[in-house]
């Protein structure tokens, strides 16, 4: 969608000084009232979404209950799949006339450019072959060590030491703590596709308030480690097996600075690892079997919601 923000209309009353250049001769302390918004505005994300899910449930979409972003239409033994980032749209479904009868309806409302056939979307970008889709952000990560000049780096074979313990006071301060979030939060998106940094990433990122020089050696580790496995992606197969698997573990008292545990989970369905986390629990668990019932408790959260998600696809789980 292009200038997405401008399409949504307001139901409140909203007004602006009159931009400069267009001051009215006769009127210079008028106001303007808008009727469409802008960019800048508040409700401008609630007003464009407002005015798309209305377009799209008028062409006989129905809104997913446990992901608003996404939209379902069954029609003619068809299905058609809508999700939706801000003004990034993905469409698919089993019916490609169905998939241009849409996309049709929508540019007579809104300015609509199809890109054709799914290669990169929010930085993700997306690799066919016959078996399957890549799933990588090689690009991204291409230009993470340019950002430190650490492309001549020697690349190393693991993201941490196995008996590295960060804590919050062994070390001196580091010096660019605006370098420091900027490079740990760009390792958090790219863990979306890497569940292989997950952890490593979850524990440099517990510092971002306060990094000391050895949490910034960690994170040079992390970057020689992605250069050298910049080429590596996640593979999600062609499947009919929708049977979901879930596991989990614990790591009871892992943070030598408060004890509290960290709980991490993987989810597969079929072949296809399709979500993970590694957190740190919000209380302190007393005893092991408390902080592995934290972690399974996560984990069957997450499983219910996928569970919820196949059902609204039409997908038996």
């Amino acid at each position: 969608m292009q200038n997405a923000f401008l399409h949504g209309d307001l139901h409140e009353n909203v007004f602006m000084i009159q931009p400069q250049g267009y001051v009215h001769p006769q009127y210079p302390n008028h106001v303007c009232k808008l009727h469409k918004s802008l960019y800048g505005l508040h409700q401008a994300p609630r007003s464009w979404f407002s005015k798309l899910s209305t377009k799209l449930l008028s062409l006989g979409f129905s809104e997913s209950k446990v992901d608003t972003s996404l939209f379902v239409l069954q029609k003619f033994n068809s299905v058609i799949y809508i999700l939706i980032h801000v003004d990034d749209i993905l469409i698919t479904g089993s019916s490609a006339s169905v998939i241009d009868n849409i996309i049709h309806s929508l540019q007579t409302t809104f300015v609509v450019k199809d890109l054709g056939s799914l290669a990169y979307f929010l930085g993700v970008k997306a690799l066919w072959c016959i078996d399957g889709i890549y799933l990588t952000q090689c690009n991204y990560i291409a230009d993470l060590p340019k950002r430190r000049k650490m492309e001549n780096a020697k690349p190393c074979t693991s993201p941490m030491a196995s008996n590295c313990r960060l804590t919050s006071i062994d070390g001196t301060p580091f010096e660019d703590i605006r370098l420091y979030r900027n490079i740990v939060g760009s390792m958090q998106y790219l863990a979306f596709t890497r569940p292989d940094i997950a952890s490593v990433v979850h524990k440099v990122s517990k510092f971002m308030h306060n990094p000391l020089d050895t949490h910034w050696l960690a994170v040079k580790r992390i970057l020689r480690y992605l250069k050298h496995s910049i080429s590596t992606a996640l593979f999600i197969t062609k499947t009919v097996n929708f049977t979901l698997q879930a596991f989990f573990h614990s790591d009871w008292a892992a943070d030598r600075d408060d004890r509290r545990s960290v709980g991490a989970y993987c989810i597969y369905m079929g072949s296809n690892l399709i979500s993970w986390s590694c957190k740190q629990q919000p209380t302190v668990a007393r005893s092991g079997t408390e902080a592995e019932y934290k972690a399974i408790a996560n984990a069957a959260t997450e499983l219910i919601w996928f569970k919820s998600i196949l059902h609204e696809l039409s997908l038996p789980p």
